[in-house]
């Protein structure tokens, strides 16, 4: 019997400029349940995190950090999500809404089996194994993983 193709898991965080009620921030807060409900119409799309574990995880206090944790079919269902719909208006508008966070990794993906969904920790850990070691079969960026040597 062949086995299930495999799935992605993603996270991506990013910290505000200004409080979520601040006016500045209004076009990105006015559009996150627009966006969200289009990834999850998007093709490819499996799941995201909506229990609010990710936000309390990785904000540690921090009211204006942001989080988002989703399983996709692929890098490439996500990366058409991201750059080849309204969200790509979005994206292009991130330093106008988000301070930069480099040199750290903001986005990690990571292979998961279907239906396994990843929690909030695992998240976390997978960032910090990413900026730690750099990309690898376990954890990579939107390059994917690097290729075998």
């Amino acid at each position: 019997m062949p086995s299930a193709p495999a799935a992605i898991a993603q996270v991506n965080i990013a910290r505000m400029r200004w409080d979520a009620s601040d006016p500045r921030m209004a076009g990105f807060v006015d559009n996150i349940a627009r966006m969200n409900a289009l990834a999850e119409r998007f093709p490819g799309f499996l799941w995201r995190m909506t229990d609010g574990s990710a936000d309390r995880l990785f904000a540690l206090g921090d009211p204006r950090m942001t989080v988002t944790v989703s399983a996709w079919e692929s890098v490439e269902a996500v990366r058409a999500f991201a750059h080849r719909t309204v969200h790509a208006r979005f994206l292009g508008r991130r330093a106008e809404w988000f301070e930069p966070l480099a040199p750290r990794p903001h986005l990690a993906f990571w292979p998961i089996a279907p239906g396994a969904w990843p929690t909030a920790r695992e998240a976390m850990d997978r960032l910090a194994l990413l900026d730690a070691e750099g990309p690898s079969a376990r954890v990579f960026g939107f390059e994917g993983p690097p290729a075998p040597a």
